[in-house]
């Protein structure tokens, strides 16, 4: 398995994979994998990691080049993201992750997301389909087993996660930019025309659906 960038917030990832003692006996391994900032902080924290992680089989990836990433993509058959685990979303939005870039680079590479409930994790990973959306270390430990004992479910959802992550492709972007732009080059006449007929369309009763709204 393989987890996101290093932050201030990764208790989550550590408390749950301590506990799965079962798949660390099968040979499951951790990976946290990114970049450190360097404010004293993270540097607290990332020691803290470290020393919490003694005698697990945990392996830390500081400042991974993508070239490395990638290839723990590869071999990574789940994927975990707690950025923004213990902090408030209302209070601090900041310290939620606002896209996930990282998630859908390991799904793209089939790796099954378990990411938390909060921040753009939610409009990336459809849960229950591509991947899981937790909200306690219990829920990521939980999610994690169920797969890891169930050879098929996670292929199915690697498959998905795959076919997902293309949404987020180059090829997904220009096209929905070259729409855009088209729609917006329309001459005016013609928006304006094919927006009457949409207001004025009738329905199967004889009513237009404007008159139905209004009523």
């Amino acid at each position: 398995m393989t987890t996101d960038p290093i932050a201030r917030a990764r208790a989550g990832d550590g408390e749950a994979f301590r506990e799965l003692t079962d798949m660390q006996t099968n040979g499951w391994q951790l990976h946290f994998a990114g970049s450190v900032a360097s404010d004293d902080d993270s540097r607290s924290a990332v020691e803290s990691l470290i020393n919490a992680a003694a005698g697990l089989p945990v392996e830390f990836h500081f400042d991974a080049k993508f070239d490395q990433l990638r290839s723990l993509y590869r071999r990574a058959s789940l994927y975990w993201h707690a950025t923004g685990y213990g902090v408030s979303a209302q209070e601090e939005p900041q310290a939620q992750e606002h896209f996930g870039n990282t998630t859908i680079e390991a799904m793209s590479a089939g790796a099954v997301p378990i990411v938390i409930n909060s921040g753009g994790q939610t409009e990336i990973v459809s849960h229950g389909a591509d991947g899981f959306l937790w909200d306690s270390p219990a829920e990521l430990s939980g999610y994690t087993v169920q797969l890891a004992t169930d050879r098929a479910l996670m292929m199915r959802m690697s498959d998905r996660a795959l076919a997902a992550s293309t949404r987020f492709s180059r090829a997904a972007f220009i096209h929905h930019l070259e729409t855009v732009i088209a729609q917006m080059s329309e001459p005016s006449s013609l928006k304006a025309s094919r927006f009457g007929r949409n207001i004025g369309r009738e329905t199967a009763t004889g009513e237009t659906e404007t008159s139905r709204a209004l009523r």
